[in-house]
């Protein structure tokens, strides 16, 4: 039984780091995509009806 102990132990940290890894990099993509974006970026992406088109400047 202790021979099975130790690989389950070792899956259960694995399966930890794992699973904090993929929350913070889901925390990192939220908090960057939700950023807000500079007058001076926005300012060239302005189309003529005055909405912001997201396909200029690497803005999508």
């Amino acid at each position: 039984m202790a021979v099975l102990a130790v690989p389950y132990a070792c899956y259960e940290q694995w399966a930890a780091f794992a699973e904090a890894q993929n929350s913070c990099w889901k925390m990192m993509t939220t908090l960057e995509c939700g950023a807000p974006l500079s007058e001076e970026t926005l300012t060239p992406a302005i189309n003529q009806a005055g909405l912001v088109d997201l396909g200029k400047g690497g803005l999508l």
